[in-house]
């Protein structure tokens, strides 16, 4: 006997995982800057501090970089409603 398959009940199938912007990745990077009266001693602070920053801002940039590829990977763009 030959079983009609639209008489099966219709496979149930999960929802891919949605994956969530991490919230660092929609902030602003903050860099330091100078006092309106720097010294030396100021401007040798902030270079440090700039450095520091960037590190994290490019750590952030990767972050972005990453869940937009693993949208990518599942078949949805970062727009796309879940």
């Amino acid at each position: 006997m030959i079983a009609s398959c639209a008489a099966s009940p219709p496979l149930l199938r999960a929802a891919p995982p949605q994956l969530t912007i991490p919230q660092a990745v929609l902030r602003p990077c903050r860099l330091a800057t100078l006092p309106p009266d720097a010294t030396l001693a100021d401007l040798e602070a902030s270079y440090a501090r700039r450095g520091a920053d960037l590190v994290a801002c490019d750590a952030v940039r990767a972050l972005a970089v990453e869940s937009l590829r693993a949208q990518r990977a599942q078949g949805r763009g970062p727009d796309a409603p879940p």
